[in-house]
């Protein structure tokens, strides 16, 4: 499992500086946003490769040490994150189709801070509250463009 996450993570870092560097033979006001968000992307997949090549050493390491029986209950022991990740995901997807992307975000992120961060209800709350009301003030007032709605709203 490490080795595939390697591979992604890998594959992922070059397909976004090749975007990046492709960016940079763009019109200066073209290339601006494209640039804006990614070098950010860049470096933080630069460093998530990193720490993918550190988790690949430790774990070829606990291999030699100790061998693992591979019954079912240690894979679903292993894989309990990423089945966390998918759930959250197809749940935040859902909620878009059916409430819309400003409303799906605000509860996504309201139980996510609680639930996966661990924070307290109101810290939860006054973090999502001020993060959706800045997204709509920016996206919908300063810049005046509408969201998906979703199915019931």
């Amino acid at each position: 499992m490490v080795k595939e996450r390697l591979i992604f993570s890998v594959f992922l870092f070059l397909i976004i500086s090749s975007m990046v560097f492709s960016a940079f033979g763009f019109n200066h006001i073209a290339a601006f946003m494209p640039l804006v968000v990614g070098i950010p992307v860049l470096i933080l997949s630069f460093i998530d490769v990193v720490k993918e090549v550190k988790r690949a050493n430790l774990e070829s390491k606990q291999n030699k040490e100790s061998e693992t029986s591979g019954s079912l209950k240690d894979w679903f022991k292993l894989n309990n994150n990423e089945f966390r990740i998918w759930l959250w995901f197809t749940s935040f997807i859902l909620g878009i189709i059916l409430t819309g992307i400003l409303f799906a975000g605000a509860l996504f992120m309201f139980f996510f801070i609680t639930f996966e961060a661990k924070q307290k209800w109101w810290v939860s709350l006054l973090i999502t509250v001020s993060l959706v009301m800045a997204v709509y003030l920016f996206f919908d007032t300063a810049l005046g463009l509408t969201f998906y709605r979703g199915i019931f709203f």
